[in-house]
């Protein structure tokens, strides 16, 4: 057991290097290119910092381990917010962009909801719970509709910087397919070795699933988010987390069910409450506080909120 203990811990490092070495070099490749910094930020940064869990998520789906795929998503949606954001913004008060506060975290919202109802479907007639290749079908167009909202608010960007571009592209290019393989090799070694743990200890996919695999994906995002509120980008903390939501709601999960319908058990509604929960909150709290901020007594009430829901959810359920 302590092997793949340690397997799974290689993992995790593997997927935080793979995504920053995606990011970097990605961007590298993107200047070389001449694409604008905002677009970077908004597509690249926010699709490299949630390919661990698109990686973790395809592995268990091909796996046939549903709960791990939905366990690693609700998890990572709520640690993101509630945690991510909570400990940013204790740290220092959170200026939100106003796109943000408009359509973004708005979007977020609206997603959440749909993805409850596709992922429900006994809600609306009483056929087996599934996330349906149709269903991935909608969520990879919501996520193209929003790649191109990003793309018309680069256009709309007043941007005068000049963006210094990488002396050679084949450096960037080889860098990016190492951190390409280390997501990919890392995902494997997190969801086989974490499947054996989970058995050796009786311990259910879904809480692995939201405990384990959510926290290690969900650490690039928790990274970059504080980073940037201690160099004075909160913009970037918010956005990111927001971006990265979105990504795993409408990209991880609409790509994995349109490779392989995902069936969906309703004992994870109750972690869905909490990721609807924390969506609305961030947006009550940016639109009904101070105008376009979080403030640390809304950061507070993050980790008090996400503090009640893990003790009553891995202690007394």
């Amino acid at each position: 057991m302590w092997i793949e203990t340690v397997l799974v811990l290689l993992g995790f490092i593997l997927l935080v290097y793979g995504g920053d070495m995606l990011v970097d070099n990605a961007s590298d490749i993107a200047r070389y290119f001449g694409i604008s910094e905002l677009v970077i930020g908004l597509t690249i940064v926010a699709f490299g910092t949630s390919a661990p869990e698109l990686m973790v998520s395809l592995s268990s789906s091909f796996r046939g381990l549903n709960d791990f795929v939905f366990g690693n998503i609700f998890g990572s949606n709520i640690i993101n917010i509630l945690l991510g954001l909570g400990l940013a913004g204790i740290i220092l008060p959170l200026k939100v962009k106003r796109s943000t506060v408009k359509f973004e975290v708005p979007f977020l919202v609206i997603i959440t909801f749909i993805c409850s109802i596709l992922i429900n479907d006994h809600f609306l007639d009483n056929h087996t719970n599934v996330l349906s290749s149709s269903d991935g079908a909608i969520l990879f167009l919501l996520f193209i509709l929003f790649l191109v909202y990003t793309y018309k608010i680069s256009r709309s960007e007043q941007n005068t910087t000049v963006e210094e571009k990488p002396d050679s592209i084949l450096k960037p290019i080889v860098l990016f397919l190492v951190g390409c393989a280390c997501l990919k090799y890392g995902s494997d070694f997190v969801v086989v070795n974490a499947e054996i743990l989970g058995r050796a200890l009786q311990i259910s996919d879904a809480i692995i699933g939201l405990t384990v695999l959510a926290l290690g994906t969900s650490l690039p995002e928790l990274v970059v988010s504080i980073s940037a509120v201690k160099k004075g980008s909160a913009d970037i903390a918010v956005g990111g987390m927001v971006g990265s939501n979105i990504f795993n709601l409408l990209l991880v999960l609409g790509v994995s069910s349109i490779i392989s319908p995902i069936p969906y058990s309703s004992e994870l509604n109750y972690d869905l409450i909490y990721v609807n929960l924390a969506a609305v909150l961030l947006l009550c709290f940016i639109i009904f506080g101070r105008r376009e901020l979080l403030s640390k007594r809304s950061s507070f009430m993050f980790l008090v909120i996400f503090s009640g829901y893990s003790i009553h959810r891995f202690f007394l359920q």
